[in-house]
């Protein structure tokens, strides 16, 4: 298989500099500015002031982060150590601060001797207890939050102490490493249930081999003569250059180099690394891309986060017969990524039946935006695996507002930990599983 990686030349980028373009923009505005009227003048300085302040407290604060940071492991590769066939797992009897950003608020998380983040458990079920096996990325882990807030916590506490939640959620994961670790390491729990929570960025990490910045990569299936095949096996322990994203599939890693190309000529939002590895230099060479001078003012970010994450204003743009439309993948892409899911399915099913558990696919949420049927639902039905979801709940009680995660981030709060728990029982108790 030949994986394609970034290979592209400024000329061939940027026609137009766009620095260029900005600063005759800014020329523009600053003749526009002196041809107003005095008073008007007067009102846009203060607001230019106002706005050179705030940039002001941004810029202490980041500053403020960056120490408090000194030396600490970034937040996505956070207890991570290498696995060979996995790609990376939890570090055993760990223990670390979990610094969650923008705010610089700290969790305390401790994984088992077994690398979950979780109390300890014996293997063989004694204790009478139903024991339900959770599976997922860093939704499930929760590091968001202190531990008696999780989904599994919570759905202790709402099970009475009659049933045993094991989280085994690690950041990061897709289905394909899910089910890994299911076949490994989490049948030896011997589960009465295993619920997966499914996340909409789970299908595109199931065809992926490295995410940018990453601190290693992954192993990943294809389907031959229509079984699944597991590849890149052993996963190398570190990727140089670190900072490219690698797909399983050389037309969907084409579409990849694309986009990123054609956004970082257009709208260059931060620092871009572009990597060439001409056979001479086997090492990779690196450039360092600017972005627009108004995009790297902290204000400037500060306010595009707060549009971002306003649940009212999206969803009036995404309602509006014109208008704001985001850009979806094109079918080949989907096509890829959604077969080998839907393979991953099937044997993550077939694999809880054979070893005597329950299965459910659990599509989580966490925005409150409106979402129609989902194509996972589709996929569920048509294999007949019990499926559930909570879209319509967290939308109805968000109400527009981030009710459910963090202002500017979507990893549940621990409000959104516990509507999910509650949802789930419920749904739980309805197919008479307790």
């Amino acid at each position: 298989m030949c994986l394609k990686t970034y290979n592209l030349k400024l000329s061939q980028r940027i026609k137009v500099d766009p620095l260029i373009i900005e600063v005759s923009c800014y020329l523009v505005l600053s003749v526009l500015f002196f041809c107003l009227p005095k008073g008007w003048r007067l009102f846009l300085g203060i607001i230019l002031l106002l706005l050179a302040g705030g940039e002001g407290v941004l810029r202490v604060y980041e500053r403020h982060l960056a120490q408090k940071m000194a030396g600490q492991e970034a937040p996505e590769n956070l207890l991570w150590i290498y696995d060979a066939e996995r790609g990376w797992k939890m570090k055993p009897n760990a223990r670390a601060e979990f610094i969650r950003m923008p705010s610089g608020n700290l969790t305390e998380i401790k994984t088992n001797s077994q690398g979950l983040r979780d109390e300890e458990y014996a293997l063989e079920n004694t204790t009478g207890k139903k024991r339900l096996l959770l599976l997922g990325d860093s939704l499930t882990a929760g590091f968001e939050v202190e531990k008696p807030y999780t989904i599994d916590s919570q759905l202790e506490i709402l099970a009475e102490d009659k049933m045993e939640a094991i989280n085994a959620g690690v950041r990061g994961y897709g289905t394909d490493q899910s089910y890994l670790y299911l076949k490994s390491e989490g049948y030896l729990y011997h589960p009465d249930m295993i619920v997966y929570n499914f996340y909409k960025n789970d299908p595109r990490n199931n065809i992926t081999l490295h995410n940018p910045n990453r601190k290693f990569g992954k192993s990943y299936f294809v389907i031959q003569d229509g079984r699944l095949v597991l590849k890149g096996v052993p996963v190398p322990d570190q990727f140089n250059p670190p900072d490219i994203w690698l797909m399983s599939d050389p037309e969907v890693q084409d579409f990849y180099n694309r986009q990123v190309a054609a956004m970082d000529t257009m709208f260059p939002t931060e620092r871009v690394f572009l990597y060439t590895n001409p056979p001479e230099d086997q090492e990779g060479r690196q450039r360092e891309v600017q972005g627009l001078m108004i995009q790297r003012l902290l204000i400037y970010q500060w306010i595009q986060s707060w549009i971002n994450h306003n649940l009212s204003l999206v969803q009036w743009f995404m309602d509006m017969p014109v208008g704001y439309r985001s850009q979806s993948k094109p079918d080949f892409v989907l096509n890829d990524e959604w077969l080998v899911t839907k393979a991953l399915l099937l044997e993550m099913s077939r694999y809880a039946e054979s070893i005597g558990a329950k299965f459910l696919v659990y599509e989580v949420t966490s925005t409150g935006f409106r979402i129609a049927d989902t194509r996972m639902k589709s996929i569920c039905q048509e294999l007949r695996i019990p499926y559930f979801n909570s879209l319509e709940k967290f939308y109805k009680l968000s109400r527009g507002q981030p009710r459910f995660h963090f202002r500017n981030d979507y990893h549940w709060n621990e409000q959104g930990h516990r509507l999910a728990a509650e949802s789930l029982y419920e749904e739980l108790q309805n197919r008479g599983w307790l």
